[in-house]
């Protein structure tokens, strides 16, 4: 993957094609060192093989694509710091039992509330938690749970290098059997790590 890139486009504006790159990447001077492209499981999310580290280097020091109008991030699966958000995290839990549960992947560079989310809640933290990571050695990405278990109720880690089972909170679509197995899980008194797809019916 030292070649590679990950491309993730605004999944408001899927389907996502190959030609739709073009114009994209021929303004960031790069379309001619690619030497493969194509989408990664999502529509939205794409994977890019340069030809030369100096290729990759160019295009990350974009910072990002526009792309069918819409900002696409660019990312770089071998960088090991990353940023993970945390999302529904009681207001009664504390950051260092957030951090001791990251603390198993890596090391955790800081943890914030995110605050002001909407006008006239400027001052109102939100229940969602914004963490920088350095992975352990041999640590990726993908090995992060999707859900974690904290004091009794479910947290949902989102994290921009790896695939994602929901595009949105709003957009999640659960089988039945998941349905109960979410059920029993939140019933149960312990920490655990669960990993579970969010499926369309």
């Amino acid at each position: 993957m030292r070649l590679c890139v990950f491309l993730c486009g605004d999944t408001s504006k899927r389907p996502y094609r190959v030609e739709i790159f073009r114009q994209a990447l021929e303004d960031a001077e790069v379309l001619k060192d690619i030497s493969g492209i194509g989408a990664s499981q999502m529509s939205n999310f794409w994977v890019l093989r340069f030809r030369t580290q100096e290729a990759k280097k160019a295009v990350l020091a974009a910072g990002g694509l526009s792309v069918k109008g819409a900002y696409c991030a660019i990312i770089d699966p071998c960088r090991k710091e990353i940023k993970v958000k945390v999302h529904w995290v009681q207001f009664h839990i504390p950051s260092d039992t957030l951090r001791k549960a990251l603390s198993e992947f890596g090391e955790v560079m800081k943890i914030r509330h995110e605050e002001g989310i909407v006008q006239g809640f400027e001052s109102a933290e939100s229940t969602t938690r914004a963490s920088s990571l350095v992975l352990k050695e041999g640590v990726t990405a993908q090995k992060l749970p999707h859900l974690l278990k904290l004091y009794g109720a479910l947290s949902l880690w989102l994290c921009p290098v790896r695939h994602q089972f929901v595009s949105s909170v709003t957009d999640k679509v659960i089988s039945a059997a998941t349905a109960r197995r979410l059920a029993a899980l939140s019933a149960a008194p312990s920490v655990m790590f669960v990993r579970t797809a969010y499926v369309r019916a």
